[in-house]
C-alpha cells in the first residue's frame, strides 16, 4: 500500500511538469466571454447530490452559457438534466493515465475561454491531476474554488495558486448536501428549498419490465471493502419474498456481472437480473416504479431517495454521515436513505481500515451487518397490499 502510494505521488509529480511544458505553449490573450465554465468530475452520486445546486447557478447565470466538463460515467445521467449549454465529459481513467489522450483533451479545452470558472469540489487534493489541471489550464478571467480539506498538503500549497478565489469553509464534517449549499451561499446564489433536491420524475424515462410489483437489490459497491456480503442478500431475498410476495430485480454495472451470478446462483425466489443491461436513465426508470431499493452506500441509495423511493442502505463507517443519511440546515430529510449500520469505535476512518482484511477483504463494519436489521428497516416503511407491516 505504502509503495502504490509512492508511485501515485511520483506519476501525479511527472504530469504536473509535464503539464506545465503544454501549458508554455499554449499561451492566449483572454477575450471577452458571457459564458461560464463548471469543473466537476467526480462520480455518480456526487453528481446526484450536486444537481439542485446546478439548478440554481443555471437560474442564477440565465444569461450566460454554461459548460459543464464531467466525468464520462455521468454522462448519459447529466444530458437528462436542463442545466447546461455544453457538455464536456472526460474518460478520468485515461486522463490520468493515457498521455496522448490527456493532451488531445487539453488540447480542445484551449479553445475556449470563460469569464467565470467553478470548481465546486471540496476534497480537491484526490483530483489534483484531473479537475484541478483542467481547472489550471482552462483561460478564465475568475477561477472559484473551496480552499478544501486541512492540513495543508504540498498538492494544495501548489494548486491554490491556479485560482482567484478560495472560498473558506467550515473545517467540520458537513452533510454533503450542506457543502455545496455552502459553496452556492458563498458565490452569492440563494440557497434552494429541499424539493429542488429531488430529480423531476418527468425527466426519467418509463422502462417495462417484466414484473408490476418488486423491489430492486444493488449488490455492488465500487470496492470489495465496502460491499456486503452476496450470501446475506440472499437471504434478505428469501425472507422478503415469504413476507411480501415481490419479485426482486437485481441491477447493478456492468462490472457487477459476476457479482449478479453469485448472487442469482443463490436464489430460490422469483428474480430478474437487469445487471449490465441498462443505460443510468433506464436505471432510474426501473427505480421509480419499484417498491423499494436494498444497496451499499452507492449511487443506486442515491437515486432511489432522490426519486422518492424508500431505499435502504448498509451503511459503512468510512465516510459515516458525509453522504447518508440526507441532512439538510440541520435537519434529516424524510425521504433519506435509510441507513442501517453496525456501530463501532473506528467510524470515520476514511475507508483506511484499521484491521486485517487479508482472509476477508470486506471492512467489519460492512460484512457484520445484521440481516435482521435491514428487515426491520423495511418494516417501518413498507406497507404490503394487506395493509400489513
Amino acid at each position: 500500500m505504502a509503495l502504490k502510494s509512492i508511485l501515485v505521488s511520483i506519476r501525479d509529480l511527472l504530469l504536473y511538469f509535464s503539464d506545465s511544458v503544454f501549458k508554455l505553449f499554449s499561451t492566449k490573450s483572454l477575450k471577452e466571454s458571457n459564458q461560464i465554465a463548471i469543473v466537476r468530475m467526480d462520480a455518480i452520486g456526487d453528481f446526484l447530490l450536486w444537481h439542485g445546486f446546478a439548478s440554481a447557478i443555471r437560474k442564477h447565470y440565465s444569461e450566460s452559457r454554461i459548460t459543464f466538463i464531467c466525468n464520462k460515467v455521468v454522462y448519459d445521467l447529466v444530458k437528462t438534466f436542463p442545466y447546461f449549454d455544453t457538455i464536456i465529459p472526460i474518460n478520468v481513467k485515461d486522463f490520468r493515465n493515457k498521455l496522448k489522450y490527456r493532451y488531445s483533451v487539453l488540447k480542445s479545452l484551449q479553445n475556449n475561454q470563460f469569464e467565470i470558472l467553478l470548481n465546486p469540489l471540496y476534497n480537491r487534493r484526490e483530483n489534483f491531476i484531473d479537475a484541478e489541471s483542467v481547472v489550471r489550464l482552462l483561460k478564465a478571467k475568475s477561477k472559484i474554488g473551496y480552499n478544501g480539506e486541512r492540513p495543508q498538503s504540498h498538492y494544495k500549497f501548489i494548486s491554490d495558486k491556479w485560482y482567484s478565489q478560495l472560498i473558506d469553509s467550515d473545517n467540520k464534517q458537513l452533510m454533503e448536501l450542506e457543502r455545496n449549499s455552502e459553496f452556492n451561499a458563498a458565490i452569492g446564489i440563494p440557497d434552494i428549498k429541499p424539493d429542488q433536491l429531488l430529480i423531476p420524475i418527468q425527466l426519467i424515462p418509463d422502462y417495462k419490465i417484466e414484473s408490476d410489483n418488486y423491489y430492486i437489490l444493488f449488490p455492488g459497491a465500487g470496492s470489495t471493502i465496502r460491499q456486503w456480503p452476496v450470501d446475506k442478500f440472499a437471504q434478505i431475498a428469501t425472507e422478503i419474498y415469504l413476507k411480501y410476495k415481490l419479485t426482486v430485480v437485481i441491477c447493478g454495472g456492468p462490472g457487477d456481472k459476476d457479482l449478479a451470478k453469485h448472487l442469482t446462483n443463490q436464489l430460490d425466489v422469483p428474480f430478474i437480473d437487469k445487471t449490465g443491461q441498462t443505460s443510468l436513465p433506464e436505471f432510474m426508470g426501473i427505480i421509480k416504479k419499484s417498491r423499494f431499493l436494498i444497496g451499499n452506500e452507492t449511487s443506486a441509495v442515491h437515486m432511489a431517495a432522490l426519486l422518492k423511493v424508500p431505499s435502504v442502505c448498509l451503511l459503512g463507517g468510512g465516510h459515516y454521515k458525509r453522504f447518508i443519511p440526507f441532512v439538510w440546515q440541520g435537519k434529516e430529510l424524510n425521504f433519506s436513505p435509510h441507513p442501517v449500520i453496525h456501530k463501532m469505535d473506528c467510524f470515520n476512518c476514511n475507508w483506511k481500515c484499521i484491521y486485517n482484511l487479508q482472509n476477508n477483504p470486506v471492512a467489519p463494519c460492512i460484512s457484520k451487518i445484521a440481516s435482521e436489521l435491514v428487515l426491520k428497516s423495511i418494516s417501518e416503511f413498507y406497507i404490503n397490499p394487506n395493509n400489513e407491516k
